[in-house]
């Protein structure tokens, strides 16, 4: 076998240990870059992102090295066309795909790693959990409580007027000074002129159905999940919250949908129900770790239940969940998005120890 194709060799097999030194560094970077950000040490988390990034990028250029040489060694085998040297260079070939193809896994890692980092630095600046205690955890009949049925009709009325397109009906649910913000989080149209022009640009719509009513502790604030239909569309689910006042007049209005997703066939904004999901384990291991607490920014809010007073800062929030009663199951059933990332639902089942499961909705708001 020819001097050439002994180098050859060589250099192939000198990149490819080279290239396989640097995808191992990448992925045990990559991995402790997602261990740091479960800790909550998303500014260690990204250097070691870059880290990794950098490795692969030495990865990369030494798999091309590896690439570029076992050319070379087929080429000279060619012109040698000896079987030792046919089987040298066949080999070297091998070794070379055997190096692109680490490049290709360490890639993928980095890539999964630099998303649970994004996740990890996702950071709670408010949650709101609606739920009505006595009826969801203690166990009372809804017709205890009549104004639930009157919420409901609330909701229905809504539903109708929309999809029949009954713009007198729908403004006659709205109080003189109320407001509609449609979708969360673009400003909302406030009075009565601005609600009637923007009903007016509402679009022909095939069905609305109400689908469920989520309530609070408060008689003036509850949620209604909608499946709406546009004409030519395929349905898709709004989610309402409304406040109103005392005449049952809708005070305040916010539908949270996300239109590429629901309308366009876009892909859903990332980390919302990674952000759901990491909340709901946390209420479940409470007391266990500090996943709940350090979902939140250190001046964070959690209003539980809506509308009692917020818990803000670090230390009433951990005081809070202290007292977090001991669960058996948290199960994250649906996310509702809005056209924010950072705004979001989440309709949640809870079962404390030794209740019935029930059902809390969250709205989040990330820093």
């Amino acid at each position: 076998m020819s001097t050439r194709i002994k180098e050859a060799v060589e250099k192939t097999e000198e990149a490819a240990d080279e290239t396989t030194a640097d995808v191992k560094l990448a992925v045990a970077v990559a991995e402790q870059a997602v261990g740091k950000a479960e800790k909550g040490d998303v500014v260690g988390a990204e250097r070691s992102i870059a880290q990794a990034k950098q490795s692969v990028k030495s990865s990369m250029k030494n798999a091309k090295a590896a690439k570029d040489a076992a050319q070379a060694a087929m080429a000279a085998a060619k012109t040698e066309d000896t079987p030792l040297a046919r089987a040298a260079a066949a080999d070297v070939g091998n070794v070379a795909v055997v190096a692109e193809q680490q490049v290709v896994r360490a890639q993928e890692v980095v890539k999964e790693a630099e998303k649970a980092v994004e996740e990890a630095s996702m950071k709670i600046k408010s949650a709101k959990a609606h739920f009505h205690a006595p009826t969801a955890v203690g166990g009372a009949p809804k017709d205890k409580f009549p104004w639930m049925a009157r919420c409901e009709e609330v909701a229905k009325k809504f539903g109708d007027a929309l999809w029949h397109h009954d713009n007198g009906a729908l403004i006659t649910l709205f109080a003189g000074d109320g407001s509609w913000a449609d979708p969360v989080p673009m400003p909302p149209h406030v009075g009565t002129e601005k609600l009637k022009a923007r009903i007016a640009k509402l679009p022909p719509m095939e069905k609305v159905e109400l689908k469920e009513v989520f309530y609070s502790m408060s008689s003036k604030i509850f949620m209604a999940k909608n499946e709406v239909t546009f004409k030519g569309k395929s349905p898709f689910i709004i989610l309402d919250y409304f406040e109103v006042d005392a005449s049952m007049k809708i005070l305040k209005l916010e539908s949270h949908f996300h239109a590429p997703s629901a309308l366009m066939g876009k892909p859903k904004p990332v980390g919302p129900e990674a952000v759901a999901k990491k909340f709901g384990q946390g209420l479940l291991n409470h007391g266990k770790d500090q996943v709940l607490l350090n979902l939140f920014v250190a001046d964070g809010s959690w209003t539980d239940p809506v509308p009692t007073p917020p818990h803000v800062g670090t230390a009433k929030l951990k005081a809070r969940i202290a007292k977090l009663p001991p669960m058996e199951n948290v199960s994250v059933k649906e996310v509702f998005y809005s056209m924010s990332p950072k705004i979001f639902l989440a309709k949640t089942e809870v079962t404390f120890k030794g209740k019935s499961p029930f059902t809390v909705v969250d709205r989040f708001e990330l820093a």
